[in-house]
């Protein structure tokens, strides 16, 4: 009901009303369709997260433009088809987590050593979002809509990519690595306190893992320097099996 049309159009009684807001829809319509088009101009900002918020505009206003066709179309039926509301809800909901990630950024400082962390997120739920709106304008009921949709949005020129590899590497490297940038990722999760618990065992696990990795690592230089190495052991047994000697 947050739709500025939608109780007005449940209270609407004659076809005049109907009429009336039919014609609001469709100024709805193209206005989103103006909005999706000067997205796509570059903005204003600058910084690392600059290029999302054009992203975030320009897939708000296509969301919006699906939405009032769907709306028009479907009419009282729209709630009952779910597949319809599933798909503009995983839309709204990427949406609005893609805010939130940038928002979460900015409220913890702009720490530059969460820049990765904040991109992969913003990244990862608008190409979530945008795969859920072109999925529905693919399988739409309603073929005018479906006809529509591809009109004002052009199926083909999709923008909003996954993160890529380089990046997905850079975040698993913060998760990884005990430091302040994980500690801000994990500081609103509950820790228990008991040496017995497996959470408190995998931290330690972790930390002495951390610890432990540079003197593998130069046993491992150590033996391929020697001419030892036996490139089928990991290095932890390859280590394991140097000390011993």
């Amino acid at each position: 009901l947050a739709h500025p049309f939608t109780l007005k159009e449940m209270r609407a009684k004659t076809p005049e009303e109907s009429f009336d807001l039919l014609m609001q829809h469709a100024g709805k319509i193209l206005s989103n369709a103006r909005d999706s088009a000067s997205s796509q101009k570059e903005g204003k900002q600058t910084g690392p997260e600059s290029e999302f918020y054009n992203n975030i505009d320009l897939l708000s206003a296509q969301f919006a433009i699906v939405m009032e066709l769907s709306m028009v179309a479907l009419q009282k039926n729209l709630p009952h088809n779910e597949r319809v509301t599933g798909l503009l809800a995983d839309t709204f909901s990427n949406l609005y987590l893609a805010a939130q990630v940038i928002r979460r950024w900015e409220l913890e400082g702009r720490q530059e050593s969460d820049i990765p962390l904040m991109q992969w997120g913003v990244k990862n739920c608008l190409h979530k979002g945008e795969t859920a709106l072109h999925e529905l304008i693919d399988n739409h009921p309603v073929q005018w809509v479906k006809k529509a949709a591809e009109t004002l949005i052009n199926p083909n020129t999709r923008t909003m990519k996954k993160p890529s590899h380089t990046l997905d590497a850079q975040v698993a490297k913060i998760v990884t690595t005990q430091g302040e940038a994980r500690d801000r990722l994990t500081k609103n999760i509950f820790m228990p306190t008991q040496p017995h618990e497996y959470v408190v065992r995998l931290e330690n696990t972790m930390a002495l893992a951390a610890k432990a990795f540079p003197h593998e690592k130069a046993l491992y230089r150590s033996a391929k320097t020697n001419g030892k190495l036996h490139k089928a052991l990991p290095i932890s047994d390859l280590a394991f099996q140097t000390v011993m000697k």
